[in-house]
C-alpha cells in the first residue's frame, strides 16, 4: 500500500496527524471559489451547520483550525502551493475549500517584471491587492506578451497597457521599407493603419510584399499594381 499522502485532521480539541495510503477523494463543491492567500496571511470562512472535523490535504502548504464558536474555520497560508481544506459538518455534507498560496505581492510583481523586462514603455506597479501593467507599448508583439502574462496570473495581474500608435507606425514603416526594399512601393502610415501604394514587377513580387506586410501589421491596405 502506498503511504505518501499526508492529511492533518482536527476534530474537537484533539489534533492528530495521520499518514495513510488511500484517502477519500477531495471532490470540489462547485460554489466554493478558490481562496487565495500569501504565506503567513489568514482568512476566516463560515461553515453553516458547524464544524465536526477538518481535513487538510497538504499541511506543508496550508493550515486550518476551527474558530472558537465552531461555525467557522481559520485558513492560513504556510508556503507557496495549492491544497484543499475539507470540512466535515454536523449532520450535513462535507464542504471543500480549494486554497492557493501565492507569493507575496511584491515578489510576484518582481517576477512579472522579470518576465517582461525587455518590453519598452512598460510600467509594473502595485495598486491595492493587484499588480497593474501600465504604459504605452511600442509594438503589438509587446501588447500580446503583456496580455499573456496577465492571463497567466488571472485575478492578480491587471493589464492596462495601450499601444503608442505614433511610435508603432514609425517602427512598422521602417521595418517594411527595409524588408520590401522596393523604390516603386510607397508606404504610408495613418494611426495603426498601413497603406502600400505603387507598382511591383510581377505577381510573385506582389505576393512577397503582401506576406511581409501581413506579418508586420494587422491593419494593412494594399493598393499595388503589377507593371505591364
Amino acid at each position: 500500500m502506498r503511504r505518501n499522502n499526508t492529511f492533518t485532521i482536527y476534530g474537537g480539541v484533539a489534533c492528530i496527524a495521520w499518514v495513510i495510503g488511500m484517502a477519500p477523494a477531495f471532490g470540489q463543491v462547485p460554489d466554493q471559489e478558490t481562496i487565495r492567500l500569501s504565506p503567513g496571511s489568514s482568512t476566516k470562512v463560515d461553515v453553516p451547520a458547524g464544524v465536526r472535523k477538518i481535513f487538510i490535504s497538504n499541511p506543508s502548504i496550508i493550515d486550518a483550525r476551527p474558530d472558537e464558536d465552531g461555525y467557522a474555520v481559520l485558513i492560513t497560508g504556510v508556503k507557496q502551493g495549492k491544497g484543499e481544506v475539507r470540512v466535515s459538518r454536523i449532520s450535513r455534507e462535507d464542504i471543500v475549500f480549494p486554497v492557493e498560496v501565492e507569493p507575496e505581492l511584491q515578489d510576484l510583481a518582481d517576477e512579472v517584471g522579470r518576465m517582461l523586462d525587455d518590453v519598452e514603455g512598460l510600467v509594473v506597479k502595485i495598486v491595492g491587492d493587484q499588480i497593474v501593467l501600465d504604459g504605452e507599448l511600442l509594438t503589438r508583439r509587446s501588447m500580446v506578451r503583456a496580455q499573456e502574462v496577465a492571463e497567466a496570473f488571472e485575478g492578480r495581474v491587471l493589464n492596462l497597457t495601450s499601444l503608442d500608435e505614433a511610435t508603432y507606425g514609425r517602427s512598422v514603416k521602417k521595418a517594411l521599407e527595409r524588408e520590401i526594399a522596393l523604390d516603386s512601393v510607397e508606404i504610408k502610415v495613418d494611426g495603426d493603419r498601413i497603406l502600400l501604394m505603387g507598382t511591383v514587377a510581377s505577381q510573385a513580387e506582389m505576393e512577397r510584399v503582401k506576406e511581409i506586410a501581413k506579418k508586420r501589421a494587422d491593419n494593412v491596405t494594399i493598393m499595388l499594381q503589377v507593371q505591364r
